[in-house]
């Protein structure tokens, strides 16, 4: 007991199963749509779309545009599932558990800026299944760096198609947004790979001078130790790792094919561009979008893709563009929002076993 500093309330237990969390996420959750929301319809309203005009792909190609959105979700879950099990030992999870984990993850990505947020509340479900701390965090920057590198590969060639068309400042942003990321993600496995990470001494004495010297000790003791834990996965993860990254690749590619089948469906009636090029117009926008300005790109995917398709196609639509973002944005938002309250209630709900059970 004597290791655990005054206030404790804000220090979880070391064990996994104590992972706390907010219970004003309810409110985080309709925060976020509202958000969302709101930037739509004010789009919505100021480009003049019309109910009509939102009927215009026929309720067939929404409801296909709708189930690709559900497959887009069950390969995440897929995707999460092998990295897991393919970086861990002996790592027993059920279907349903996995994908209530992933889906609901996706929403704390979805609502904030950038897209992250989901690999640390994945990290946090890992735990309560046994996993160090650590490699909880090492597993989900392996998801989340297979899903980058996948996903600039392609903005990058949706960079190169809008050049050749002569939208050159599209595929200049494009290209200054994601050179950084990759050279970042880059960077971070390389330092955690070879050398690992010391808790810095200045950022020590800061803490302590605000807290105290005790909570200070405990803060950097269990950051150093999750820390060490993630740089000994990373440094774990070779020859022996590469058929589950090579699985989770062809699945984050299988995924890209399917956000631009989203597009592709609510345009198809038009016939007016393919599937590759649903594809390259999607993660044009995606990496327009993640830069950290608006919560989940609201208002720049919007803008975005009406940009690319106009500068690097030749055509606009709004009533698409509002579509498009109802169906691959709003509807996954609302759906992985459910998933999130369900994960926090099993969570809260074993929180309050455990401590029955201590005091029993």
């Amino acid at each position: 007991m004597g290791a655990t500093p005054p206030g404790d309330a804000a220090f979880p237990n070391d064990t996994p199963q104590s992972i706390q969390v907010p219970r004003s996420t309810e409110r985080w959750i309709v925060v976020g749509v509202c958000i969302s929301s709101i930037v739509l319809i004010t789009i919505s309203l100021s480009s003049g779309v019309t109910l009509s005009q939102l009927e215009g792909p026929g309720y067939l190609f929404v409801a296909l545009a709708v189930l690709a959105v559900l497959s887009k979700l069950m390969v995440q879950v897929l995707k999460f599932r092998v990295i897991a099990g393919g970086l861990t030992r002996g790592l027993q999870t059920d279907f349903s558990g996995v994908t209530t984990a992933r889906v609901g993850s996706e929403f704390v990505a979805l609502t904030t800026p950038s897209f992250i947020g989901g690999e640390f509340v994945r990290a946090a479900w890992l735990t309560r299944k046994g996993v160090e701390a650590g490699r909880a965090l090492w597993i989900g920057f392996v998801e989340i760096c297979i899903d980058v590198y996948v996903g600039s590969a392609v903005s990058l060639v949706a960079a190169w198609v809008a050049f050749l068309r002569g939208a050159t400042t599209v595929a200049e942003l494009i290209v200054i947004v994601v050179v950084p990321i990759m050279a970042g993600y880059a960077f971070f496995i390389l330092l955690f790979a070879k050398k690992g990470v010391r808790f810095p001494t200045i950022l020590h004495r800061l803490i302590a001078g605000l807290l105290g010297e005790r909570r200070a000790e405990y803060i950097v003791t269990r950051v150093q130790g999750w820390a060490d834990e993630f740089s000994a996965a990373a440094k774990a993860t070779g020859r022996q790792s590469v058929p589950t990254i090579l699985l989770a690749v062809g699945l984050a590619l299988v995924q890209a094919i399917i956000s631009g089948l989203i597009l592709w469906l609510l345009l198809a009636p038009g016939g007016t561009i393919d599937l590759i090029s649903s594809v390259l117009a999607v993660f044009g926008v995606q990496a327009l979008a993640s830069v950290p300005v608006t919560v989940g790109g609201s208002g720049i995917s919007e803008l975005g893709l009406q940009w690319y398709l106009s500068s690097v196609y030749g055509f606009s639509s709004w009533a698409t563009v509002v579509l498009w973002r109802l169906v691959s944005y709003q509807l996954v938002e609302v759906l992985t929002g459910g998933a999130f309250i369900v994960l926090l209630t099993r969570g809260m709900r074993r929180n309050r076993s455990s401590q029955r059970g201590m005091t029993g």
